[in-house]
């Protein structure tokens, strides 16, 4: 897992990026959000104990519903499918922070990218889709 915090650490990450991770974290420097917003990129490995200890909530769970219980309500503000890559954004403030989690889509599925694929919405016209 990678955890981006600050403009710092994105720019310091830009070259050893993949290309969707790479080009949503330019976007981010571009804006005027970078310093408000957490990159978390998130690979095959990555356990979602570590999510908890990086981001401080799981996006598998809201208020004690795990994403297998069928009355689970959906958190998040944006969940994208970006083909190969999931984009989960989490705004948790009313000045504008929020956490952004790319992770990479693989086969076997982890809980999280099982949720992904269940919830999420394909993003056709992102150049990097086509």
């Amino acid at each position: 897992m990678l955890s981006l915090i600050d403009s710092a650490a994105m720019i310091a990450a830009l070259p050893t990026l993949a290309p969707l991770p790479r080009q949503r974290v330019q976007e981010t420097l571009d804006g005027e959000l970078a310093d408000m917003t957490h990159i978390l990129i998130i690979g095959p490995d990555d356990a979602e104990a570590d999510i908890v200890a990086e981001i401080g909530f799981s996006p598998l769970e809201l208020e004690r519903l795990r994403f297998s219980d069928s009355s689970l309500e959906p958190a998040w503000d944006v969940l994208h499918d970006h083909r190969g890559w999931f984009e989960l954004v989490f705004c948790v403030a009313n000045d504008g922070f929020a956490f952004v989690l790319l992770i990479e889509d693989h086969e076997p599925p982890t809980p999280l990218v099982r949720l992904c694929r269940t919830h999420s919405r394909l993003v056709p016209d992102h150049p990097l889709n086509r």
